[in-house]
């Protein structure tokens, strides 16, 4: 029931004026159906984040009721439903447990599990995710390369071919990790310092889709040295891409 623990940004904010200490709880949120090739459009949604603590840890569950109250009370309006869901924490308020709620605020990876095309972006903002999508967490350079590799066509004609476990139709298919693993991946490249200043570039730039085409073509061609690819394996990947999407 995930609708009940997200908010508008006017929500949040008319809270936080009132309370300064609801932004621990009230954290921007992602939607894998709004995650493109490098790039994620917010909604401005925020999610109240009653997590349910960690026992391994010897951190508590969060208390709205005793904590937030305001926040509480959304929450409280939609109790009946709350408390009828299998995944709910200690008390029908909180979230269900999650061991690693503590490296959202780290720097990742984000993609949607469902998705027509690679469609993998670089947080370095802090969000949080619902549960469509998947997270991969690591060294900066290293997830940037990473990237690089996920979001090329390369990637792209491996995975759906060999890796992907199926189509799901107009859906697309399935990233998720025990697919997405399975495609080799080059650990070193020559190329890698040049793809990562690449990617730097539309992290830090966010440029238009037109010069995002460009640099994504750079990137793809850098993508194709790595793999050591022939002319006529290059043609036989981008022939393939083009062949799917002419009858899709």
């Amino acid at each position: 029931f995930n609708e009940a623990f997200l908010v508008s940004k006017q929500i949040r904010d008319n809270l936080i004026k009132g309370n300064t200490k609801f932004n621990e709880i009230l954290v921007p949120v992602v939607d894998g159906k709004n995650i493109k090739p490098w790039t994620m459009k917010w909604l401005n949604k925020y999610l109240i984040y009653s997590h349910n603590g960690s026992s391994r840890r010897s951190i508590k569950p969060i208390n709205l009721k005793k904590d937030f109250l305001d926040i509480f009370k959304i929450l409280e309006k939609h109790k009946n439903e709350l408390k009828k869901r299998t995944d709910q924490g200690d008390h029908w308020s909180n979230l269900r447990d999650c061991d690693y709620f503590d490296k959202f605020s780290e720097n990742k990876i984000i993609w949607s599990d469902i998705s027509t095309e690679p469609s993998f972006f670089f947080d370095s903002k802090k969000f949080y995710a619902l549960n469509n999508c998947y997270l991969m967490f690591g060294q900066d350079d290293l997830l940037k390369y990473l990237l690089a590799i996920l979001n090329s066509n390369v990637f792209k004609y491996l995975f759906e071919n060999f890796y992907s476990g199926g189509e799901l139709g107009n859906n697309g298919y399935r990233y998720i990790k025990e697919f997405i693993i399975k495609v080799p991946v080059p650990k070193e490249s020559k190329f890698k310092k040049n793809i990562i200043k690449l990617v730097d570039k539309i992290i830090i730039e966010d440029p238009p889709q037109a010069k995002l085409n460009k640099l994504s073509q750079e990137i793809n061609f850098l993508v194709e040295k790595t793999y050591g690819l022939s002319t006529d394996e290059i043609n036989l990947i981008n022939y393939g891409l083009s062949d799917k999407q002419t009858f899709s």
